[in-house]
C-alpha cells in the first residue's frame, strides 16, 4: 500500500520528532484550506487503511514505535488532537 503524499509531507514537517508541532497544524485546521481538507482525507484514509508501517514512520518522522498497533494508537491521538478536541498527543516510542 501507498502512503498518501500530503500525509507523508505533514508527518514530515509536523510530526518529525526534530520539529514535532503539531499544535502548529491544529492551528492551520482552522483555516479550512483545500490543503487541511485533503490531510484530514488522507489522515482518515491512514487511519481506516494502515499503509504506515513502523519502519515507515521511523524512516519519515525519526520516531520508533514497537509495534503497529502503538503506532496507530499514537496517530488515532494527533488525529484527535488536530481535528477535534482531544488531549495533546503521547509518543510512546
Amino acid at each position: 500500500m501507498t502512503v498518501p503524499y500530503e500525509f507523508m509531507m505533514t508527518t514530515h514537517l509536523f510530526l518529525h520528532t526534530n520539529n514535532y508541532r503539531p499544535n502548529e497544524l491544529k492551528a492551520a485546521v482552522a483555516e479550512k484550506s483545500e490543503w487541511i481538507e485533503r490531510i484530514q482525507r488522507q489522515f482518515d484514509e491512514v487511519l481506516q487503511r494502515r499503509p504506515v508501517t513502523v519502519d515507515w514512520y521511523a524512516e519519515h518522522a525519526n520516531e520508533l514505535f514497537d509495534d503497529e498497533e502503538t503506532l496507530y494508537r499514537y496517530l488515532k491521538e494527533v488525529y484527535d488532537y488536530v481535528f477535534s478536541n482531544g488531549p495533546w498527543p503521547e509518543t510512546e516510542g
